[in-house]
């Protein structure tokens, strides 16, 4: 039970910097893995096949641009949560 408005800021506070932790570090990893296991089938691929790297490197770039892209955008939107924090905001206009 919360005793204080002091006291719900803090919790608050402290679950916003947990979810921002894990939406910075979880996309980051699972980015990460990704885009090796794409470099290694793109090695692969074009060990199998070199007269098809031209093709195949412009598709590898691609989809490795758009893995970092999911890690990014969350990234940015942990950092939005830390350092701007709606969920205060609206804690206090409610606390009045």
């Amino acid at each position: 039970m919360v005793n204080n408005a002091a006291e719900l800021v803090a919790q608050l506070n402290t679950h916003v910097a947990y979810a921002s932790a894990l939406m910075i570090a979880l996309p980051a990893i699972a980015g990460s893995l990704g885009v090796s296991f794409l470099g290694s089938k793109y090695l692969e691929s074009v060990a199998r096949q070199p007269e098809a790297n031209s093709i195949m490197q412009s598709k590898m770039f691609a989809l490795a641009g758009m893995i970092d892209g999911v890690a990014i955008i969350s990234m940015g939107m942990g950092m939005i949560l830390i350092f701007l924090n709606p969920y205060l905001a609206a804690l206090l206009k409610v606390l009045g």
